[in-house]
């Protein structure tokens, strides 16, 4: 008999209670959603940053391809600057890194040594865009400003 007393005491102080703590509990984590997105977005659209580097020529002659030696050449000369991504194609190799000061690094390392031509390159990322299919919509949505006035109705974080 003691027991069942107690275990209706929590369930009617766990009915006035909760009702109370979820609501606030929920918009709590609700809130926290958007900034957590939000940064996740500033990294998905970080600067890329791009240093080409070509083998200089003569006038008399044409463009020499890199050779294995030169590419081992430049990726030493930046063993203390991280490169994201290296390609070489022809008489050009292209270094991706990133920031904006490695990249400047790189080009003062290479700027200093007279057999190459430099340029340097940095944008924003590309913001992706995705195509949404919603399928099953209710046979009363008959347009576009409808179905997103259902859409937010029914899921408040898109606000």
């Amino acid at each position: 008999a003691v027991v069942s007393t107690q275990s209706g005491h929590y369930g009617r102080v766990l009915a006035e209670v909760l009702p109370t703590l979820l609501p606030d509990l929920l918009n709590t984590v609700v809130a926290t959603l958007p900034k957590e997105k939000k940064a996740k977005e500033e990294t998905m659209l970080a600067e890329k940053h791009t240093l080409t580097v070509e083998k200089k020529t003569t006038d008399s002659e044409d463009a020499e391809p890199i050779t294995i030696d030169d590419e081992k050449e430049m990726k030493g000369s930046l063993k203390i600057n991280p490169v994201k991504n290296f390609r070489v194609s022809g008489n050009t190799a292209t270094f991706k890194f990133s920031t904006k000061d490695q990249l400047n690094k790189a080009e003062t390392v290479f700027k200093s040594q007279d057999k190459y031509k430099v340029s340097t390159k940095s944008e924003p990322g590309k913001k992706l865009d995705p195509k949404l299919s919603i399928r099953n919509i209710p046979s009363d949505i008959t347009n576009k400003e409808t179905l997103l006035e259902k859409l937010l109705e029914k899921n408040e974080i898109l606000k």
